[in-house]
């Protein structure tokens, strides 16, 4: 008898254990072959310093991780080690929340795959740049966003809140997250949250507080003067590439210090305005903004701004661009939506595409401001596979987009209709915060070159995927095999 007990519990004991050795397996395989096969891709660049060195514009959250790294590091090399178990640990942490809250050891893998064999994704954890921590960051935010989901856990749900908070001190579209994370507190389960509306409070946003107030303090343990951003270059740079329809009264009303630097952003980049506004496709017009927008910001102008930043009003060049940024807001608007656009379709160039590219250059030269142009924008390829493909990343990035905000339009009318939301959709919905907030902060603020999008990578293709199969198990009779919908989605949350 105690024979037969101890057979069956060994039984139960491997049968638990064999889906984590099956979620283990693809994360020992991507650490086993980077490992032998790094991605050829440069491990700094001229972001990377800034970061290394702690520059005083640039927020805590990444400077602080290599900080952390450092007692342990003989060559700067180990960063992208370091960064690759780390995202590897997320991504098996994430797997292993997947598999309790769904049951489908499917799906699972399948996420697994999609995070871990994608190139272009596992370059930036080879380089100095914040890309491979944010990914990290969003995998285990959306792991403890599962396991909060699922059981309504007060712990899952301040970590959730703390994991936030540094995703915001790693770069500024991290605070799309905390909308995301903020939706948790309507959306989860009650059963053991306290019912005090004041006790969920303190305990979701005081790991955000804190986690925000430590970066404050370690950012001016470096830097005990004011904050310094790239806010105002940014800006500049913006203000350039838009077209105001004032531009005399703008001008005539500028202060005297600020005037002449008016005047150069009206008429010297009048050309730089005209060459983008006739762009003939969207990634040469993506093409030439980015670079054109980057130029500006740190090159244009470079005596005047440098003048006016030690004069006696120290914000005249941020003034100035403020100033031109509202006379012509409609454009800045449109210049947004197509940084928007870059992001979506990342910017990337077929054969055809380019050849455009170069014959509309061709035929526009002597080009303004020349310099600001690297010699060969980046292209997908020119075999009729990789056309393809192109074409299937293109509709697969504008698809996700789609179904993303479709899962958010869902979760609202479930919470309408006073129903308890799908588990489904409601992390689509969140990973649909994640992205499309991401995209618009990035947007608005900065550039649409395709690294920002990629960064996003986690939870656009968890909501993604959650996505597709809530459609499939929704109306299995139509999409899908009921059977093989069933076994994706084994339980029916």
């Amino acid at each position: 008898m105690n024979r037969a007990v101890d057979v069956s519990s060994s039984t139960n004991r491997i049968v638990r254990i064999t889906p984590i050795i099956v979620i283990a397996t693809p994360i020992i395989a991507f650490l086993v072959y980077y490992e032998f096969y790094p991605a050829i891709t440069p491990l700094l660049n001229p972001d990377s310093d800034g970061y290394l060195q702690f520059a005083a514009y640039r927020t805590g959250g990444y400077p602080f991780f290599l900080e952390l790294l450092k007692p342990l590091i003989r060559d700067v090399s180990d960063y992208a080690l370091a960064q690759r178990l780390l995202f590897a640990s997320a991504v098996f942490v994430l797997a292993f929340q997947l598999l309790r809250s769904f049951g489908s050891l499917i799906l699972t893998v399948f996420v697994e795959f999609a995070l871990l064999g994608i190139p272009a994704v596992n370059a930036f954890h080879f380089q100095i740049i914040t890309e491979s921590l944010f990914l990290s960051t969003s995998a285990f935010f959306l792991a403890a966003t599962v396991s909060h989901l699922r059981s309504g856990s007060w712990s899952s749900l301040a970590v959730a809140f703390a994991i936030s908070g540094y995703a915001v001190a790693i770069r500024p579209s991290g605070l799309a997250f905390v909308p995301a994370v903020a939706g948790l507190l309507l959306l989860a389960p009650r059963s053991s949250l306290p019912k005090t509306i004041w006790v969920r409070l303190f305990i979701a946003f005081a790991p955000l507080l804190l986690v925000l107030l430590f970066e404050n303090l370690f950012y001016h343990a470096r830097h005990p003067g004011p904050r310094e951003s790239l806010l105002a270059n940014q800006m500049f740079g913006k203000a350039g590439m838009i077209e105001v329809s004032d531009a005399s009264e703008l001008i005539g009303l500028a202060p005297a210090l600020t005037k002449p630097l008016q005047i150069d952003l009206e008429i010297n980049l009048a050309p730089v305005r005209r060459l983008i506004a006739d762009a003939p496709n969207l990634p040469t017009r993506c093409w030439l903004v980015q670079n054109y927008e980057l130029f500006t910001e740190y090159h244009f102008a470079i005596e005047q701004r440098a003048a006016l930043a030690t004069s006696r009003d120290g914000q005249a060049v941020v003034k100035g661009a403020w100033s031109r940024l509202r006379h012509g807001f409609p454009d800045y608007i449109r210049l947004s939506f197509d940084h928007w656009r870059c992001l979506w379709t990342l910017s990337l160039f077929d054969l055809d595409e380019l050849a455009a590219l170069y014959s509309y250059l061709d035929n526009r030269r002597p080009l303004p401001l020349a310099q600001a142009l690297p010699d060969t924008p980046s292209l997908f390829s020119n075999s009729y596979r990789a056309r393809i493909s192109l074409f299937v990343l293109r509709a697969g990035m504008v698809g996700g987009g789609l179904l993303l905000a479709f899962s958010f339009a869902v979760l609202l009318v479930q919470c309408s209709r006073g129903r308890q939301p799908n588990l489904m959709v409601t992390v689509s919905a969140v990973c649909g915060v994640i992205v499309h907030g991401g995209f618009l902060i990035s947007a608005l603020g900065g550039l649409g070159i395709p690294r920002y999008a990629i960064g996003l990578w986690v939870p656009f293709v968890l909501g993604s995927c959650l996505s597709i199969l809530w459609v499939f198990n929704a109306v299995p009779n139509v999409l899908f095999p009921t059977r093989i919908a069933r076994d994706l989605t084994r339980t029916n949350r």
